[in-house]
């Protein structure tokens, strides 16, 4: 989303044709940024392992090239294992987003006033 489309959502809207235009830009936005959401979710949830990997080699020394703890993590069932596990959790923490982003729109939706 660009910022023209931002500005161009914000003007004034003066007739019923000008809101069905807006509406309609929004959900195409709104369908834009569900999908760039899901995709960054699904590569995050693919790269995880690696990036959790390369931070906990940068944050414990100990972790390096010859350690035990390295060998046990080359070995392909603990992987998928560590893989599972990883899943789990990324699946818990969606689980969760999506329940907090629900009560936020539900809470915002209380709070807006009805005709």
């Amino acid at each position: 989303m660009n910022k023209k489309t931002v500005m161009k959502a914000a003007k004034n809207i003066s007739n019923l044709t000008e809101l069905n235009e807006a509406i309609h830009e929004l959900k195409l936005q709104k369908q834009e940024l569900e999908f760039t959401i899901a995709n960054q979710w699904n590569d995050l949830q693919d790269n995880y392992p690696v990036l959790l990997k390369n931070a906990l080699f940068q944050k414990f020394p100990l972790l390096k090239k010859g350690n035990i703890l390295i060998t046990l993590l080359g070995i392909p069932a603990i992987q998928q294992n560590a893989q599972k596990i990883v899943n789990k959790l990324a699946e818990k923490a969606e689980n969760a987003l999506d329940n907090w982003i629900d009560r936020l729109l539900t809470k915002k939706e209380k709070d807006t006033p009805q005709n």
